[in-house]
Parts: structure tokens; C-alpha cells; sequence
């Protein structure tokens, strides 16, 4: 049988030099604790400084939460994916405000297999700074049911999300191709995966 963690990749932006970061433009604190949270309007986004000269708006960018395209969100959206919120989010670009949608994942599993994994935590231990390698515990995945399980934050590192195999297959089904994203095996990613 084939492990688990086999099953789960790490969505990372494309290192392109003229894909922009982005940033908050609003208060965001309500978006870190781990629960729904209710907007009554597009969450602001804008991008991050140095902005390129001729920024391309792909269908994936990052916050480190991914923000995707209508495209990728029209996906997501029929999986009814547990503890996932699609939110609309504009980004202005120039002249123009683009559209997209932040994926709020609050599913945090805790399910980091320490003793396996290579970690560096903060001085006082409490933080992980940064992973190189990722290993899952297989009883921690195995007990949560698969429809609980197709997108989560590690609970030890809520922005490393996970997606599951039959998610990743069906983003990358559209077309044309989706761009601005990658999917790195669990097993392969590490902190500095998105750098690659």
C-alpha cells in the first residue's frame, strides 16, 4: 500500500521575476486564527514591492495564502472542501482591478511526524522557521476522513497547505494550462521550494 503522504503536494508559486507578490491592503489579523471568517466586501490586496515593470497576473499568486484566478476558484468551489473559504479579493494593477480569490484555510491538521522531518524552531522552541524536509504521520492523516482531508494547513505550520492528489489532478485538468503555480510533492518540498 501506497503511503499516504504520497498522496499530498505543497502549492508554491512560479519563481517568474515579473509575477508579482502581493501583499495585505487591510487588516488581516482576523485571517490568521485558524476560523471562518465573515467579509461583507473583496478583501484588498496590492502588490508587493519592488513591483515588476510589466507585472503578468497569472492564476495563482501568493500572500504566503494562495490567491487564485475565477478559473481555479470555479475548481475548488463544487469539492465543498472542508474548512476552506473561497474569498473574492481585488488586486489593482495599474489602471486596472483584477479579480481573484483568496483560499482561507482554516482545516489545520496536526499531523507533522517531527522525529522524521528535518525542522529549525524559533530559539524558544514554540515557532518553526522553516522545514527541509516533510514528513507526514500516516496514523494522524489515516484517522481524518478523506473528505476532511483534501486541503489543510499543518497545524504546526499553518502556511504550508497541502493539497490533495485528486484536487492537484483537477486544477491542473484546465485548460489552457494553469499558470503561476506549481504542485511539489510533500515528500520533495521544503521551505525554500518556492524559490526554486
Amino acid at each position: 500500500m501506497m503511503p499516504l503522504q504520497a498522496d499530498y503536494f505543497v502549492l508554491v508559486r512560479t519563481g517568474d521575476a515579473d509575477v508579482p507578490l502581493l501583499r495585505w491592503d487591510q487588516e488581516s489579523g482576523d485571517f490568521r486564527r485558524g476560523r471562518e471568517v465573515v467579509v461583507k466586501e473583496a478583501i484588498q490586496l496590492q502588490l508587493l514591492a519592488p513591483v515588476p515593470a510589466a507585472p503578468r497576473m497569472l492564476d495563482h499568486h501568493a500572500l504566503p495564502d494562495p490567491v487564485v484566478s475565477t478559473r481555479v476558484r470555479n475548481v475548488l468551489r463544487p469539492l465543498e472542501l472542508h474548512r476552506v473559504q473561497l474569498l473574492p479579493a481585488e488586486v489593482p494593477v495599474g489602471d486596472e482591478v483584477y479579480t481573484y480569490w483568496l483560499v482561507h484555510i482554516f482545516n489545520e491538521l496536526r499531523c507533522l511526524d517531527e522525529e522524521k522531518s528535518e525542522v529549525t524552531r524559533s530559539p524558544g522552541g514554540r515557532f518553526i522557521y522553516s522545514i527541509g524536509r516533510l514528513v507526514l504521520q500516516e496514523e494522524a492523516l489515516a484517522g481524518v476522513p478523506l473528505s476532511e482531508r483534501r486541503v489543510f494547513a499543518l497545524a504546526e505550520s499553518p502556511s504550508v497547505s497541502l493539497f490533495h492528489r485528486e484536487v492537484v489532478e483537477r486544477i491542473l485538468a484546465l485548460q489552457p494550462a494553469v499558470q503561476g503555480l506549481r504542485f511539489v510533492p510533500a515528500s520533495q518540498w521544503t521551505t525554500n521550494s518556492a524559490f526554486e
